[in-house]
């Protein structure tokens, strides 16, 4: 757990770019497939909602803010 003033560590999963990240999905099996679209069909609405969310593990470390979030936040 964070100490009492430690900034958390932001981990944004959001900001990876398309350059950096290439799959074939073809390769994929299908249950690989399903996720890999769940996935995506949920960063899709995350990021476009205007409401900032943020998700935590069960450490209390932040795993993702969408883009509204960070808006908010400033980070």
């Amino acid at each position: 757990m964070a100490k009492e003033n430690e900034r958390p560590k932001v981990v944004p999963f959001f900001k990876i770019q398309e350059r950096d990240f290439h799959l074939n999905i073809e390769e994929l099996s299908p249950v690989e497939k399903l996720s890999f679209e769940k996935d995506n069909l949920m960063i899709a609405i995350l990021d476009t909602i205007n409401d900032g969310v943020v998700t935590i593990d069960f450490n209390m470390r932040i795993t993702s803010f969408n883009r509204a979030a960070e808006r908010i936040t400033g980070y």
